[in-house]
């Protein structure tokens, strides 16, 4: 979970440094993916444990 959440804020990161965003959009979509992401991963076993 935290290495997905990380791995997409870090690219995140790094799209807004190559692209000089002053806003970080991008590290902030790519939390948000992470987050929503693992979020699926983690409901889809909770359901399947039935």
């Amino acid at each position: 979970m935290a290495a997905v959440i990380g791995l997409l804020t870090y690219a995140g990161v790094k799209l807004d440094k190559r692209i000089e965003n002053p806003y970080s959009l991008f590290t902030i979509l790519g939390a948000l993916l992470g987050i929503a992401i693992s979020f699926y991963f983690v409901f889809k076993e909770l359901k399947n444990l039935k």
